[in-house]
């Protein structure tokens, strides 16, 4: 399972200009299937990622020994972001399907200094 996971790391580890928001800044407004798709995003453990965290895109990346990072920059999120690569827990890694159009690459939610979940894109 770690190998497939490193794969699907890798075929989406690189940036994604511009955040798409769960919650979007003032005068953006996303369309109803984007927003749908981010209320959707849920832990392990059941949680709506969104509801806890800020999920954004993100560059994430595996290191050699298995283990996957993600980028968690004060741009993207919030001036208390740690501007850092953060580790992602591999039990919080999942690929869903039936993604928007808009909704592109690594989304990654954090909140109390930790990745609480990472949504990867589909390998095509």
């Amino acid at each position: 399972m770690g190998g497939w996971i490193m794969r699907c790391a890798v075929a989406v580890a690189l940036v994604v200009p511009g955040p798409v928001l769960a919650e979007p800044p003032p005068g953006i407004v996303p369309d109803a299937a984007t927003k749908e798709w981010y209320l959707n995003l849920r832990s392990r453990e059941g949680w709506a990622c969104c509801d806890i965290s800020h999920c954004r895109p993100a560059a994430i990346a595996p290191n050699d020994d298995g283990r996957v990072f993600a980028f968690i920059d004060k741009e993207s999120f919030g001036p208390t972001a740690p501007n850092e690569w953060r580790e992602v827990p591999l039990h919080e890694l999942r690929v869903r399907g039936n993604r928007p159009g808009k909704v592109r690459g690594a989304i990654v939610c954090f909140a109390d200094n930790r990745v609480i979940c990472v949504d990867l894109e589909p390998a095509t």
